[in-house]
């Protein structure tokens, strides 16, 4: 998944939180939601974010090799 806009930033902002701390949180709801989702198969991986200074957010679904 590509996203080149997200709401963390603006709401770190408005919040007054840092937004390494938004993009923690963003990470380990959307880390949580897919392994709860598709528990033991599948895991998240994500390499770029909005609010860490990236142009994007990408997230990459991966099935779990056993």
């Amino acid at each position: 998944m590509i996203t080149d806009e997200c709401p963390m930033p603006a709401n770190a902002k408005r919040f007054g939180i840092e937004t390494k701390h938004a993009c923690e949180l963003c990470n380990a709801y959307v880390t949580a939601a897919t392994e709860s989702l598709n528990p033991p198969n599948y895991r998240l991986r994500s390499d770029r974010h909005i609010c860490m200074g990236d142009s994007s957010c990408r997230m990459t679904i991966e099935k779990i090799q056993r």
